[in-house]
This record gives structure tokens, C-alpha cells and sequence, in this order.
């Protein structure tokens, strides 16, 4: 699945240029800035030259779009907000920052889609050039090449389809008739999202929070056993690692972070020849997928006796099941 973070909440509708939306649901990824999945119609794709320039612009829109308890949508042009609220004041509010966060920011403030890309350059990818505060659809593209920074790809297949599509692309449409335009980053790549399950250890009740440290909201209470799929890692204020973990809110895939000291990636084993993943241990479990000989799968660490014979609790491929002890090995 490709997913897109942008801000582009209800630009027809009444909360168009009003104060931010305090209203969403912590840890849910919609709202006046959200994450949607991939949709064509892109004129460009500027794509970082090197990845870590990538991956904090994908970390800095994200973290924007988690935060939607203080950030939201809103521009200069229509002053249905007193003016108290435009398109700048996120930029304004990271600036004060000693250490610029969006996930940090508890003020009121206000962006649009290109105000949050302008942002996510200046203090995600460190280029510290201030006309970003204020750039619009009509410069992003010329604002972007001329850093030296980025690539320019406008392959059909990639902005029509996301074919090739890499975490941090910026993506822009803009029709200069109407002066109409809008602009996303991408937080997954196109050949595979790459998660890894994470089990909650030694702790009776950790929490996952909106973000990588204590001092973030907590979204969830979690017990000792529990496991999550993450997909990485980031560090809090005192460099400590924190799991960034799906988990399941009333049926919707929600992000959050949860502590390492409480949380450690499942181990993995071997398989020595094919053989199925099934529903329940033993030979009459329901056939889930086949894991080929060489995979690793993770192991939960449950174990089952089936005639003598050892069944392990294994995670491939996203499903979770039973495989024999016969064919799949705990690495030593």
C-alpha cells in the first residue's frame, strides 16, 4: 500500500481558513492534515538526492499530520479566522522552537499543503532558506530545483500510478490558468513497506503514545505478551529509541510509538523445507500460506505439543500461525 501525507483538509468546505481542528481523534491519521491512499493526477515528483534528506521530509509531514490537536488547515486569503490563524503560523511556531518539532508544537497554528512542504524543507531537510515560509504552488517547483537537492521525475507510470514511488518524494499538481494546485509527500515506497512485529515485554501495562518520548499523549494502554508490527524506529529528547507501531482503533490502522526498554523485535527461526503455516498446530489446522525452505519467519515464542510433536507460533508474510517443529528450526 502507498500512502500520501498532505495537508488538504476541507479546502470547499466551512473550516477552510478557520483556527486548527481540535476535534480529530488522537493517533487517527485523517483530518485537516492526513494520510490518504495514493491518487494520480501529479505533473511532478522532486525527489531527494540522498536518503537521509528523504526521510526526515517523510518524518517532519508525518509528524505534522499526528499532531492534528494543534495543527491544522488554513490560509492568508480568507480571514474567516481573524487572521489569527494563517498558512505561516506553523512555520512561526517551529521557529521558536530550540528544537523544531511538529510533534512538539502546542500552540495553535496553521498551515496549507505547500506551507507544510515549505516547512517540512526548512526544518525536516535543514534548508534553511526562508522564502519557504511562504511558498505557494505557483514557486514550489522552481524553489525545490534550485537547492541542487532534488531530482525531477515526471514518468507517467509513477505519477498516475505511483510506480517506483520512494518515502520523501514531494508530489505537485498546479495549473497556472486557475492558479489552482496542491502538493503531498510520500511516507511508503513503492517496492515494499518493510515492518517488523515488536512484542511488549517485562511490563504489565505500557502505553503507545502520539509520539517518541513520555511526555507525548497516551493512545493506548498495552499488556505484557502483546505484539505490534513497527515500521521503525525514532529517537526521543534524550536519543532513546522508541518503536513506531501500528495498532488497531475500532478497525482502523492507527500509528503510534511505543518504548524500546518495554519492547524488543520477536526472533526469527529457519525453515529447513517448505511447509504450511496453519490456522491452529497439527496436521488438521487449516492451511493459512506456504513458508519456503531458507525463509526466517518470526517466532511469538508460543509453543504446542500435537501428537510429540513441537509446533511453533510463527508470523510470515503478515499472517500469523503454526508451523511444525519438523521444518522450522529456532536459530541458535
Amino acid at each position: 500500500m502507498l500512502r500520501l501525507a498532505q495537508a488538504a483538509s476541507s479546502e470547499f468546505g466551512t473550516k477552510y481558513g478557520t483556527p486548527p481542528n481540535q476535534l480529530r481523534t488522537p493517533g487517527k491519521l485523517d483530518g485537516e492534515l492526513n494520510v490518504v491512499n495514493f491518487y494520480g493526477g501529479w505533473q511532478y515528483v522532486f525527489r531527494p538526492k540522498d536518503e537521509q534528506t528523504a526521510e526526515r521530509i517523510a518524518d517532519f509531514v508525518l509528524g505534522a499530520v499526528e499532531n492534528g490537536a494543534y495543527i491544522g488547515y488554513g490560509q492568508d486569503s480568507l480571514k474567516s479566522d481573524g487572521g489569527r490563524y494563517p498558512r505561516t503560523t506553523l512555520f512561526d511556531a517551529l521557529f521558536q522552537m530550540a528544537d523544531p518539532d511538529p510533534r512538539k508544537v502546542k500552540t495553535l497554528c496553521n498551515c496549507d499543503c505547500t506551507a507544510l512542504m515549505g516547512d517540512a524543507l526548512y526544518f525536516g531537510a535543514k534548508i534553511y532558506n526562508p522564502d519557504f515560509r511562504t511558498m505557494w504552488s505557483r514557486t514550489e517547483r522552481k524553489m525545490i530545483m534550485d537547492t541542487g537537492m532534488f531530482v525531477e521525475l515526471t514518468d507517467p507510470l509513477l505519477l498516475e500510478l505511483g510506480t517506483g514511488l520512494m518515502r520523501g518524494d514531494i508530489l505537485l499538481r498546479y495549473n497556472a490558468a486557475t492558479q489552482e494546485g496542491h502538493t503531498a509527500c510520500a511516507i511508503d515506497s513503492d517496492d515494499h513497506h518493510e515492518t517488523f512485529p515488536v512484542k511488549i515485554n517485562h511490563c504489565s501495562k505500557s502505553r503507545i503514545r502520539s509520539g517518541p518520548g513520555v511526555e507525548y499523549q497516551t493512545l493506548m494502554v498495552v499488556s505484557d505478551g502483546e505484539i505490534y508490527e513497527a515500521e521503525g524506529t525514532a529517537k526521543d529528547s534524550d536519543g532513546f529509541p522508541w518503536y513506531r507501531v501500528h495498532y488497531d482503533d475500532d478497525g482502523q490502522d492507527c500509528i503510534g510509538y511505543t518504548s524500546s526498554a518495554y519492547a524488543a523485535p520477536l526472533p526469527q527461526g529457519r525453515c529447513t523445507s517448505d511447509t504450511w503455516l496453519r490456522k491452529s498446530a497439527g496436521t488438521k489446522g487449516k492451511q493459512i500460506i506456504v513458508i519456503p525452505k531458507g525463509a526466517e519467519p518470526y517466532l511469538t515464542g508460543a509453543k504446542k505439543k500435537v501428537l510429540l510433536r513441537t509446533w511453533y507460533e510463527c508470523i510470515y508474510g503478515g499472517h500469523r500461525g503454526w508451523a511444525s517443529g519438523l521444518n522450522v528450526k529456532e536459530k541458535k
